[in-house]
């Protein structure tokens, strides 16, 4: 009886062979790609971006001058300390939304920017992991003009 039941627990749970191909992408893929040529290149082109943020003293290379491989250092290496900040101040309003103001919009609207909103994260979020231009996107943009817009007229609709 206990063979028996030893066989059929057997075939019952997969073993850690069934696994085994998941393991290795993930480890190829994710955890071990810094490592790769790939990876060391990026590490390579995103060092000398930032050594050119040095070199320029803070005031960065200029647009499209620098190849980095993520949004946030070639925004860094191309706009410099100054064009940073701007942008993170662009990034914070978007990051906001609307806010306690959105109380002072109808929920349609709301609805509409909050999608926007979600799709400039997402863009950037992307754009930090592959863009290597400190262009944030079309999306990002028209989402940071839907976004001041409209906290526009919710204060003047009753708001602060």
């Amino acid at each position: 009886m206990s063979a028996l039941r030893s066989s059929h627990s057997r075939s019952l749970f997969p073993t850690k062979d069934i696994f085994a191909p998941f393991v290795h992408l993930m480890d190829s893929m994710v955890f071990n790609k810094a490592a790769s040529a790939s990876g060391q290149e990026r590490a390579y082109w995103n060092i000398k971006s930032l050594q050119a943020l040095i070199d320029t003293s803070g005031l960065g290379v200029g647009l499209g001058s620098s190849r980095a491989s993520s949004w946030p250092i070639a925004v860094a290496s191309q706009l410099g300390v100054v064009g940073g900040v701007m942008i993170a101040m662009l990034l914070l309003v978007v990051f906001k939304g609307m806010g306690h103001l959105g109380q002072y919009v109808d929920p349609e609207t709301n609805a509409v920017v909050s999608s926007a909103r979600a799709s400039a994260l997402a863009s950037v979020v992307a754009g930090s992991f592959s863009s290597g231009s400190s262009d944030a996107g079309m999306i990002f943009f028209i989402a940071f003009a839907l976004i001041s817009a409209t906290r526009a007229r919710a204060r003047t609709q009753g708001a602060i």
